[in-house]
C-alpha cells in the first residue's frame, strides 16, 4: 500500500467510524461480557464509557446459565423518518438451540452493552444516548435535549421482557454501567455522566463529568463531579 493511500485511510476512519457506529466500541468489562472487537478512533474515545457500541455487531452479554443478550438494530435513521433515529432490540438468545426467548424494543442512537444484575432480581440494565464522535478531536452529538442520556432497568420472564424503570441523571452522554457492591447490602449502578452543552453542536472541550450511584430500585444514592482530564 502506497503512503498516500494510507494516509487517507487513517485520516477517514473517525468520520467512517461515526457515521457507522456514532461512536464506535470500546473494550468491555467484567459482568460475563464478551469483548468488543472494534476501539474507538477519535478523541471522544476516551469520554464515552467502554462498550458502548452502536447495536450492529460485536458487543452482547451472557448469563451464568448461556442465556445470550444481544442488541440489534432494526432500523436505520432513513428506514424510521418518523422519529429520525436508529431502532434497536434486545434479544435474548436461548443456549439450548438457540432460539429466541423475547425481543424489547429500545430507543436511543447509541447502545450500550447489556450489563446482568449480580443478584436473582434478573435485572439488566442498558444506557442510551445520542451522542456520536465525528472527526479526531471534535465531538458531536444529535439530541434536541443535550441532557437526555437515560438508564433503563429492564425486568424479564422466560419468554418476555419491559422496561421497569428508564432514569435520566441530566447527561448528555452516559459511560457502559458498571455493577458495584454496596456497603450496605446488595449492589449499586454506577455510570457516569457527561454534560453537553445544549446550545452546541460541535465542540472540542472537554465535557464535565459526573459519578452517579442508583440502586436497584432505581433511587439515587449518590452522586460526584468528577475532574476535568
Amino acid at each position: 500500500m502506497n503512503k498516500s493511500l494510507l494516509i487517507a485511510i487513517i485520516a477517514t476512519a473517525p468520520l467512517v467510524c461515526a457515521q457507522m457506529g456514532r461512536g464506535g466500541m470500546g473494550s468491555s468489562g467484567s459482568n460475563s461480557q464478551s469483548g468488543s472487537y472494534m476501539q474507538m478512533f477519535s478523541n471522544g474515545g476516551g469520554m464515552v464509557g467502554a462498550g458502548m457500541g452502536f447495536g450492529m455487531a460485536g458487543d452482547f452479554t451472557v448469563a451464568p446459565d448461556g442465556t445470550m443478550y444481544i442488541v440489534r438494530v432494526t432500523g436505520t435513521p432513513a428506514q424510521s423518518s418518523s422519529t429520525g433515529s436508529w431502532q434497536y432490540e434486545l434479544l435474548a438468545i436461548s443456549p439450548v438451540n438457540g432460539g429466541t426467548l423475547w425481543k424489547l424494543q429500545l430507543p436511543g442512537g447509541r447502545i450500550s452493552q447489556p450489563v446482568l444484575s449480580t443478584t436473582s432480581d434478573g435485572l439488566i440494565f442498558i444506557t442510551v444516548d445520542d451522542f456520536f464522535s465525528m472527526g479526531i478531536g471534535r465531538m458531536a452529538w444529535t439530541q434536541p435535549d443535550a441532557n437526555s442520556a437515560k438508564l433503563l432497568m429492564i425486568t424479564h420472564t422466560a419468554s418476555s421482557a419491559s422496561i421497569a424503570s428508564t432514569i435520566t441523571p441530566g447527561a448528555g452522554a452516559l459511560s457502559e454501567p458498571s455493577i458495584v457492591a454496596d456497603p450496605a447490602g446488595g449492589y449499586l449502578i454506577a455510570v457516569i455522566g457527561y454534560d453537553l452543552p445544549a446550545a452546541a453542536q460541535f465542540s472540542t472541550t472537554p465535557p464535565t463529568k459526573t459519578l452517579y450511584a442508583y440502586k436497584p430500585n432505581g433511587s439515587l444514592k449518590f452522586s460526584v463531579k468528577l475532574p476535568a482530564n
